[in-house]
């Protein structure tokens, strides 16, 4: 009960360390929108906590779950993050960007925006967390995770395939359903 109590405390800790930062990126390095509409406004501070939330909890789930700890950790969670988080988005920007207004430095100063999390919130994450020191060479462990992780080419191939088909199937969908007649960007 104790041990939950102070994890759910972390958490909190956490969250509000990434809103921080969050805000922290987007003000300093994010892009200056010229006409922001308030109502737009007032639905992102509405928002900005619960993404802020929902991506302390994930971020916190790969931490704890990881086999890793340390420097490892740190750095295999801020570069997944900002791979997931910044460049996949961003790169729609870029491709989309010209046609709906956004210029080429208002994309660059989203990949920036993002820099503050990655590079001191997810250290701090696994340091709060408990998992900062590092562990000493386990060769049977690190054997064991390689096996669980080791896929033939051809799994990899078809898996990725699979995840391909799907991610359009769902980037589409919301726009086919909430608009019919409608074809997506």
């Amino acid at each position: 009960m104790k041990k939950t109590l102070f994890l759910i405390l972390k958490l909190i800790a956490l969250t509000v360390l990434f809103f921080i930062f969050y805000i922290a990126g987007s003000a300093l390095l994010g892009p200056t929108l010229a006409h922001e509409d308030p109502a737009m406004q007032m639905a992102a501070l509405k928002a900005i906590p619960i993404v802020c939330l929902v991506d302390t909890l994930v971020l916190a789930l790969v931490i704890l779950r990881s086999n890793w700890s340390g420097w490892r950790l740190m750095l295999a969670t801020s570069v997944s993050f900002y791979g997931i988080q910044t460049v996949m988005a961003q790169i729609e920007s870029a491709y989309f960007g010209p046609s709906l207004g956004i210029t080429t430095a208002m994309v660059k100063a989203l990949f920036l925006q993002s820099l503050p999390i990655v590079l001191i919130f997810i250290p701090l994450a696994v340091l709060i967390l408990g998992k900062g020191r590092g562990r000493y060479a386990d060769v049977e462990a690190d054997a064991a995770a390689a096996r669980r992780l080791s896929m033939p080419a051809l799994q990899w191939a078809w898996k990725l395939a699979v995840i391909a088909v799907v991610y359009v199937v769902l980037y589409t969908l919301p726009s086919v359903t909430l608009w019919p007649g409608r074809t997506p960007i």
